[in-house]
């Protein structure tokens, strides 16, 4: 369980860096991510704090929820699903270094939901 709590901590702290990021760096984010719309990244970082908010309730609780945990999981490997198609499709035209953030930050989120689901009680 202790291996679980600090990987979702890990997993809420990167959100919440991320989405911040998206809040405070949109007009350059957009830039360099091909994004028109740059609405798109608050939103992202809205959503992103959110979800690190969740993740943290979660890590923090005496006793895990199996569901909760479980949605975080979930909620992981569909960012990952979603990053790979966004690669895939290019919607945009997404710069090499565009790619390279989208399927960076793909990986550590992989990363993370592997890891819960093998800490997972």
């Amino acid at each position: 369980m202790k291996n679980l709590k600090i990987v979702l901590i890990a997993n809420a702290l990167f959100s919440f860096v991320t989405g911040l990021m998206c809040l405070l760096f949109t007009s350059k984010l957009s830039n360099f991510l091909t994004v028109e719309n740059s609405i798109i990244l608050s939103i992202l970082g809205i959503g992103l704090l959110i979800f690190a908010a969740f993740v943290l309730f979660v890590a923090t609780q005496r006793t895990g929820s199996r569901l909760f945990v479980n949605g975080i999981i979930l909620a992981d490997f569909t960012w990952v699903l979603a990053s790979i198609t966004l690669i895939i499709l290019r919607p945009v035209s997404f710069s090499l270094g565009a790619l390279s953030l989208i399927a960076a930050i793909a990986f550590i989120v992989l990363t993370f939901g592997l890891l819960q689901h093998k800490f997972k009680v």
